[in-house]
């Protein structure tokens, strides 16, 4: 049964049944500006549910009973799932920081983001821009996806103290290859780097 998941100012985590929108159950443990991704983290068949707070990132089962906590750093509330490998384990990406979840070991950090928390915000966004496997975008950098290896094109310089770059990609120009857009909303700019 499908349900709605959402969380509010006061910071709770709310579930709701989809079809008549009946209270479910509701965690106190998100931060008010959270966003949510559900996934089936450890490939128990039982999806999870990841949220954020200030300073970490949550693991909740599917009943909002919270699982894993681990530190986190940056600004950015938006969690993305993602597997980087075939057969490898769906990953918890928050801009440049990566986590790993397993019923046996809990949220393990696979790589932290070595900047301070002093950036605005940022949204990642995982794509395979050159056909040589997953690219972390975060703001206006192209990571390697495994190592985090920065694989900017000299292009992208112009955006590097942008902390308030919106990543997107698509086909812009009908080639058949992904192009980045960066929107920068508080300049309200919208720049494009079409893949060469």
């Amino acid at each position: 049964m499908a349900e709605i998941l959402f969380a509010t100012l006061a910071g709770y985590l709310i579930a709701i049944r989809g079809s008549d929108c009946k209270f479910l159950w509701s965690a106190r443990s998100v931060e008010y500006s959270s966003n949510i991704a559900v996934a089936d983290l450890d490939d128990d068949g039982f999806p999870e549910i990841v949220g954020t707070q200030d300073d970490a990132v949550i693991v909740f089962d599917r009943k909002g009973n919270v699982l894993a906590k681990a530190a986190r750093k940056g600004w950015s509330n938006s969690p993305l799932i993602r597997r980087f490998e075939a057969g490898g384990p769906p990953l918890i990406v928050l801009e440049r920081s990566v986590f790993k979840y397993s019923s046996a070991h809990g949220l393990i950090a696979v790589r932290l983001d070595p900047s301070d928390a002093t950036k605005f915000f940022s949204v990642s966004v995982v794509a395979d821009l050159e056909s040589g496997g997953p690219s972390l975008i975060t703001g206006a950098r192209i990571y390697e996806g495994m190592t985090g290896v920065d694989m900017s094109p000299s292009e992208l310089t112009m955006f590097s103290g942008a902390s308030d770059s919106l990543p997107v990609v698509a086909d812009l120009n009908g080639d058949g290859r992904p192009d980045l857009w960066n929107v920068r909303f508080r300049a309200g700019e919208v720049w494009v780097w079409f893949s060469p």
